[in-house]
């Protein structure tokens, strides 16, 4: 893949390679959003899967050699407990299961770092895996067993899922846009300069109006049922983490001295790159959800 990206770099130009992925990945990710089900499940697992592995790539700039297989097997596991929507001890019995298989595994390796390995590997799992399964979860909220709606004036379809999941997307995009945009005309304020040189304040608090903005016009065209004053919060919100979540991938990048997680989206980077954001937006969008419709 590292050679296909760099073969159509070459012969193409970045900017060109990057809008050919974009025409052939973005029919994918709706299909496979629309869809919904299995379909959604096996898409989010990909993308879980693969994000891991750039994770515990990266870590392996800082000397760690991370328990991989372990790990992958454990994040299908919590993905299929959050999909078929057990009861949240079982997520608890996951959580717990989890750490104490992952360090009595360590145990018997016999390789240096033991405290590196194991903590690499169950911040992979906590950081990356539980975080982006949420999207799973976002995908089928307004339709799961356990929804519990106030009377609304409009019935909850699948199709509020899939546009749920569509305008938190819009919105980090949108935030990333602006920022970009924005910081790339007037940014003068280095946001941090450490971590991100190019990144600016005035880019920042763009990205975080417009992520606002765009959230409320999106809840206020398509999703009614989501009181405006909080379709305003719920957009600030992914303004703000989000940025983090980017900021945050930057830092660990930076740290372990590479340009961007892999090469696996040509023109693009790797699929920590592309959805550094969605890592820190997801759970917490669908913690707000479930604190504002509530759960039995």
């Amino acid at each position: 893949m590292t050679h296909l990206s760099d073969s159509l770099n070459t012969r193409f130009g970045n900017t060109t390679t990057r809008i050919l992925t974009a025409l052939v990945g973005i029919p994918i990710i709706i299909g496979c959003t629309i869809a919904g089900g299995w379909w959604f499940f096996g898409f989010v697992q990909i993308i879980t899967l693969l994000t891991l592995k750039e994770w515990f790539d990266l870590s392996v700039h800082k000397q760690a050699q991370p328990l991989r297989v372990p790990a992958y097997i454990a994040v299908i596991a919590l993905g299929l407990i959050l999909h078929l929507r057990l009861p949240f001890v079982y997520g608890l019995l996951w959580c717990i299961g989890t750490t104490i298989v992952i360090i009595a595994l360590e145990l018997w390796r016999n390789l240096p770092s033991a405290t590196l390995n194991s903590a690499t590997t169950i911040f992979g799992l906590m950081a990356i895996g539980l975080c982006l399964q949420c999207l799973d979860s976002i995908r089928n909220f307004f339709t799961a067993p356990f929804f519990v709606s106030a009377p609304l004036s409009i019935p909850l379809t699948d199709t509020h899922n899939t546009l749920l999941l569509a305008g938190m997307f819009s919105a980090i995009w949108i935030c990333d846009s602006a920022a970009f945009f924005v910081g790339k005309a007037i940014g003068k304020h280095k946001l941090f300069p450490r971590v991100s040189p190019k990144k600016s304040w005035e880019g920042a608090v763009a990205g975080f109006i417009a992520s606002a903005i765009a959230f409320w016009q999106f809840c206020h065209a398509f999703l009614p049922m989501i009181p405006e004053i909080h379709a305003v919060i719920l957009g600030a919100s992914i303004g703000v983490v989000g940025q983090i979540g980017d900021l945050a991938e930057s830092l660990y990048k930076r740290d372990a001295g590479i340009k961007d997680s892999s090469n696996l989206i040509p023109g693009h980077g790797g699929f920590y790159d592309r959805f550094d954001s969605a890592l820190f937006v997801a759970p917490l969008m669908y913690i707000y959800l479930v604190l504002l419709f509530g759960i039995r």
